[in-house]
């Protein structure tokens, strides 16, 4: 009976030892894949500030390009006035964002809020070559009514700045427009006619007024 006791006392002790060896090997692998948790940290965490370091370097030199092109084009096209584009870059939580303002004689504002139609629309579609240029997209702009809202004042400016887009810069820009101005500007000037069964036919004006 004492021997059978005996035994089980020391199958008893041979589990708990088992278990605690068991246990040991546990918490060394745990404390293992803790450290290993905790330098793949360190570095991510490295990498990541090295990126965003990286990044925000480059979009800090974006956005210069982009203030300065958009406010070259402001200028041209609302010689009266003196807007100066500017792009806000903020970090928050982790995110970048850009915020567009004008600043006009002193007075910023954002610009989907405090401008007109025409301000904004040119601007848009200089955001539109500044984003072409930077990325090194085959620089073709087509603009259907996209500029429909800028002032009858300013449509000669607009033109110039068009011209100037394509004579400097290299844009191909194919233009949707009822406004004859735009039309007397175009290398060709295709004007749109009712074909009645045929649809609509297009007859080339070539070559345009004020390229003869």
């Amino acid at each position: 009976m004492l021997t059978q006791q005996l035994d089980q006392l020391d199958k008893a002790v041979t589990r708990r030892e088992l278990l605690q060896q068991e246990r040991s090997a546990r918490v060394i692998a745990l404390e293992s894949r803790i450290k290993a948790l905790n330098r793949e940290e360190k570095i991510l965490t490295a990498t990541d500030q090295a990126l965003l370091t990286i990044s925000t370097n480059l979009l800090g030199k974006s956005i210069d390009t982009l203030d300065k092109l958009v406010t070259s084009g402001l200028k041209v096209v609302f010689d009266d006035q003196k807007m100066k584009f500017e792009a806000k870059v903020e970090r928050y939580r982790g995110k970048t964002s850009v915020r567009f303002e004008l600043n006009n004689r002193g007075i910023v504002a954002p610009i989907k809020d405090s401008y007109g139609g025409g301000v904004q629309a040119l601007v848009g579609v200089l955001l539109r070559v500044a984003v072409i240029i930077t990325l090194g997209m085959r620089r073709v702009l087509i603009l259907d009514e996209s500029l429909a809202h800028v002032s009858p004042q300013y449509v000669p400016n607009v033109s110039q700045l068009l011209r100037r887009l394509a004579e400097e810069l290299d844009f191909t820009i194919i233009m949707i427009s009822h406004d004859d101005e735009f039309a007397s500007s175009a290398d060709r000037h295709y004007q749109a006619q009712d074909g009645g069964a045929n649809g609509t036919l297009f007859k080339l004006l070539q070559p345009s007024p004020k390229t003869a």
